[in-house]
């Protein structure tokens, strides 16, 4: 399965999109797949997820060998279906999916070659669009259970922190010629971008068609339940973000970090 990719990243961070844009002639791409595994339903995932954590209490889910419990233990056809179609279907094809985070070193243990994009986005935008999910769904306890915090912006942002953490982990232990980080806001401004993308995961094997990218560019985005921020650039929508929640942002995740991130060292002065 040397030909395999796996695609990740935090709430709204184009996993979806990146599914359409990785299944064409020649790729396939999966959507979701760890839902799909146990039912297909996101808060019967989430139960699963929340019940395997309960039960494993003192793993610490950085390390390979709790990865390697928690794939087989929640998601033991995972492997074999993506190798089943690798060899019947297309050579080149992968997952995209923000459940196969914590499972992404034991993913690349079984396999060693496969190439890993890391998608990260502009905090401020994940951390309110995190607010609104969490107020909106009722399970979102057993989601965010370890904050000491009942607000919903509050833990939108140690929320967002975490996941950054954890893409920032992955980029630094595996391979380097295996990962790549991207930033979500580019993928619709930039054409070379894209297809710098597009040669990483296909291992240029495939070649990258220009004017199907530019459509899936301009394609609108399903937002769900999820709130859209106000602006065309992280630049706009930073000054248009409300001051309160500016200064929480700041106090809980901060400039600093957010310039840690490859792609976000000018933040906020961002013009994508």
């Amino acid at each position: 399965m040397s030909d395999a990719f796996f695609i990740t990243g935090g709430p709204k961070s184009g996993t979806g999109w990146f599914q359409e844009y990785m299944t064409t002639n020649g790729t396939f791409c999966f959507f979701e797949l760890t839902t799909q595994l146990v039912g297909g339903n996101v808060e019967k995932h989430i139960n699963v997820q929340y019940s395997f954590t309960e039960r494993f209490s003192n793993l610490d889910l950085a390390t390979l060998e709790p990865q390697i419990m928690r794939l087989f233990t929640l998601y033991p056809y995972l492997l074999p279906i993506l190798e089943y179609n690798l060899k019947y279907l297309n050579p080149i094809g992968g997952i995209s999916d923000n459940g196969i985070m914590p499972i992404l070193l034991a993913l690349n243990h079984y396999i060693p070659n496969a190439r890993n994009l890391l998608i990260v986005r502009n905090g401020p935008d994940i951390a309110l669009s995190l607010e609104h999910q969490i107020e909106n769904h009722p399970w979102h306890e057993k989601l965010y259970p370890d904050y000491d915090t009942t607000d919903a912006f509050e833990i939108a942002c140690h929320e967002y922190k975490r996941m950054a953490d954890t893409m920032l982990y992955y980029n630094d232990c595996l391979d380097t010629n295996k990962v790549l980080i991207v930033n979500f806001e580019r993928i619709f401004k930039d054409l070379g971008y894209l297809k710098r993308i597009w040669k990483f995961l296909t291992k240029g094997k495939i070649d990258f068609n220009p004017d199907r990218a530019q459509i899936l560019q301009h394609k609108k985005s399903h937002t769900g339940i999820h709130k859209k921020p106000k602006g065309n650039t992280i630049h706009e929508r930073w000054d248009t973000f409300p001051a309160n929640k500016k200064k929480i942002f700041l106090e809980l995740v901060g400039e600093e970090f957010m310039r840690s991130i490859p792609g976000y060292s000018n933040f906020p002065d961002i013009d994508w």
